[in-house]
């Protein structure tokens, strides 16, 4: 089997790049309203450290930057009497969350550990 077919690069012939596979972790940023700020800060630092140790390519967190009004009405098994306050949950800011993560991570490392956010949008 010969080798595979190049192409051109700035009128260069080259070899065409084998496709790699990368894997993240994505990392919740929601909790309780049980979970202190000293936990959060923990589990975040518990998390970067173990992904970077294993060696994952990256580090996940998702962002919501749309809640509808109605979110007890849309979801009444979740939310209302008895049942989870929709203004109690925590969620971590997303672009601070990523800084922090980054901060942690081994600067000069030979795969360095990216940081990524999942924006996500709940239909209104």
């Amino acid at each position: 089997m010969g080798t595979p077919p190049g192409f051109l690069l700035n009128g260069r012939q080259t070899r065409e790049r084998q496709p790699t596979l990368k894997f993240g972790i994505a990392v919740t940023t929601s909790v309780t309203p049980a979970t202190t700020a000293i936990a959060q800060a923990a589990y975040v630092t518990a998390m970067t450290d173990e992904i970077e140790r294993l060696g994952f390519d990256s580090l996940w967190v998702s962002d919501r930057t749309v809640y509808p009004n109605d979110l007890v009405d849309r979801y009444p098994d979740m939310y209302g009497p008895g049942l989870a306050d929709p203004d109690a949950q925590n969620v971590l800011e997303a672009l601070t969350t990523l800084s922090y993560a980054a901060g942690r991570t081994s600067p000069g490392s030979d795969s360095p550990l990216a940081c990524w956010c999942c924006l996500f949008v709940t239909p209104c």
